[in-house]
């Protein structure tokens, strides 16, 4: 299970990035529009656009891997967490209302960042992320990608830990 600490730095407010590959070993970045981390299971379902969705869907079924990222744009505080895909499925309207949450919070963030809050809304806002696909993964192992010395250490190896 994930400490309390990264559960929490998970909800935010946190800018997303997953990483997936093909099978010819071609990355490929998308934007996720919020997270969260099931209590009971300690898996992660994070969820977009599902325009954007098919690529690294098939790359996470392919392989079954996912690097997730999540930065604090406040205090620049960063984790990236790896693990095994799951399953997807169309949000719900709970999870909807997720999403809804995570981007007043990062709008919130980015002006007290400093941004004026119209470039703040246009980046947040901006995002497609209606209809929306949910896509659940294991946690394996957390790195700090937080800048300074400790950047790519490995925090947390869950596969050790059980």
């Amino acid at each position: 299970m994930l400490p309390t600490d990264i559960v929490k730095h998970i909800q935010g407010p946190v800018v997303f990035g997953l990483g997936t590959r093909d099978a010819n070993l071609k990355s490929r970045h998308t934007m996720p529009t919020g997270a969260v981390v099931d209590k009971d299971s300690g898996n992660i379902r994070f969820f977009l656009a599902t325009a954007i969705a098919a690529e690294p869907l098939a790359d996470m079924e392919d392989n079954a891997q996912v690097a997730l990222a999540c930065g604090n744009p406040l205090n620049h505080v960063a984790y990236q967490i790896k693990g095994r895909y799951l399953s997807s499925r169309p949000a719900n309207d709970v999870e909807l209302a997720i999403i809804m949450i995570w981007r007043k919070k990062l709008i919130a963030a980015l002006t007290d960042f400093g941004l004026p809050e119209a470039m703040a809304q246009q980046f947040v806002l901006g995002f497609v992320w209606r209809p929306a696909t949910a896509v659940t993964f294991r946690p394996v192992q957390v790195f700090d990608q937080t800048p300074g010395p400790g950047a790519g250490k490995l925090v947390l190896d869950l596969e050790d830990a059980s």
